[in-house]
């Protein structure tokens, strides 16, 4: 899939913005302009999950994920936190040390601990599009300051779990769920045991989180989906 890099202008409606933001097709990095940001979080906030699923249906399912594009974060209360860090401290490109010293705040934390920690928080809020992302460092996104300015946290949740969709390998197994029951692992055949384990388990968290969506037909699909080490490893070494 190619990224178009290109922020919402005239020729384009906040409804496809929204769904070109769905597919990747859209570059989060770097400011727009305030009206732009809040029509697309407006769009976002009013889209139904069938829409969502609809838009997921459209895009080409992928054989094989990188690693680089597989979560790896805690949980989606943590990802809601980044922008208001970036905000509070003004900070426009905080390294992952940084990011992981302000996320745990824990003054005992050794460096490489919160560097990891910044790492894998601030490549979350990234993927869901909560923040730019520069020269490895956690920069202010096109909808960094629109998503912190909603007071409500249960609805920043609720919106972090619509951004979920954003995500390549939960667009690849919903897509193939429609219609099929799929091995998690089978898409991360090109990694090793150890990895595939460590990497599911926030899959798995947020498929999790997408339950809790309440819809009949994501419910159904996420129930398609199904994860075997063992039948991977197996197939792999028929291979």
């Amino acid at each position: 899939m190619t990224d178009l890099h290109y922020t919402i202008n005239a020729n384009i409606t906040s409804i496809s913005a929204m769904y070109l933001f769905i597919m990747n097709e859209i570059s989060i990095d770097g400011y727009w302009q305030t009206k732009q940001a809040e029509s697309l979080i407006n769009e976002l906030r009013n889209t139904t999950v069938p829409d969502l699923l609809r838009i997921v249906d459209f895009i080409k399912p992928k054989s094989q994920i990188n690693a680089k594009h597989l979560p790896q974060f805690g949980t989606l209360e943590t990802l809601i936190r980044i922008p208001e860090i970036m905000i509070s401290t003004g900070l426009d490109g905080l390294t992952y040390t940084q990011l992981g010293f302000y996320l745990k705040g824990d003054i005992n934390a050794k460096q490489n601990t919160n560097a990891k920690y910044g790492e894998t928080h601030g490549k979350g809020a990234h993927q869901l599009g909560l923040v730019g992302f520069q020269d490895c460092k956690v920069c202010f996104g096109a909808l960094t300051n629109t998503f912190h300015a909603i007071d409500d946290k249960k609805e920043q949740l609720r919106l972090a779990k619509l951004l979920c969709f954003r995500i390549p390998i939960i667009q690849t197994l919903l897509n193939r769920a429609r219609t099929e029951k799929i091995n998690g692992f089978e898409l991360m055949s090109c990694l090793e045991r150890s990895t595939k384990l460590r990497r599911s388990i926030c899959i798995k968290k947020i498929l999790r989180e997408l339950q809790t969506l309440q819809d009949v037909e994501l419910s159904s699909r996420i129930e398609n989906i199904y994860w075997d080490i063992e039948m991977e490893d197996s197939h792999n070494a028929e291979i």
